[in-house]
């Protein structure tokens, strides 16, 4: 009886500890997701405040700036 309840502890340790490792491991991705969005966004917006006619075709950028998540900034800016 006292080796079933040391086993059922050591593996109720070991699935808490997986469980908390891939929990932590998710979060950490969306954080650096929602980070990554936010970059993203911010760089069009400076991006096109820094705009030059010379340098960029307005098509090319947009469709790069909507393909990299910024979409949002886009509608934001009205364009």
């Amino acid at each position: 009886m006292k080796d079933l309840i040391i086993y059922w502890v050591k593996s109720t340790y070991l699935l808490a500890v997986i469980f908390f490792a891939g929990l932590a491991f998710i979060l950490a991705d969306l954080n650096v997701g929602l980070w990554q969005g936010l970059d993203v966004r911010a760089h069009c917006e400076l991006d096109y405040q820094k705009f030059d006619v010379q340098t960029y075709d307005l098509k090319t950028w947009t469709s790069k700036c909507i393909s990299a998540g910024g979409s949002e900034a886009l509608l934001r800016q009205g364009r």
